[in-house]
């Protein structure tokens, strides 16, 4: 969800996003480009460094699992009175 938010981003850029260990995402990443997901592109002013960026099937699928995740939401609070939704959406924006 990194690269659908913030577009195009360097590895270590989305470790950072993501809190993981740069080393841990690289198998992520490859599988992620296996499956056709996300692509790599040389960085224009460094032969060494490349971003990664969504291609139009892993952006369908980061809309597709955004409106699964609005919708969980949605049917959680749902059930909650008014005042204890505001109260729980100001604690989540704390976290």
């Amino acid at each position: 969800m990194a690269l659908a938010t913030f577009g195009p981003l360097s590895p270590t850029k989305i470790a950072e996003r993501l809190n993981m260990q740069k080393g841990s995402l690289s198998s992520v990443l490859r599988r992620l480009e296996r499956l056709g997901l996300i692509a790599r592109r040389r960085s224009a002013t460094d032969d060494r460094s490349y971003t990664t960026a969504l291609t139009p099937d892993g952006a369908d699928l980061a809309e597709h699992l955004s409106r699964d995740r609005q919708r969980s939401v949605d049917l959680l609070f749902s059930t909650m009175d008014p005042a204890d939704v505001g109260v729980a959406a100001r604690g989540l924006e704390l976290i």
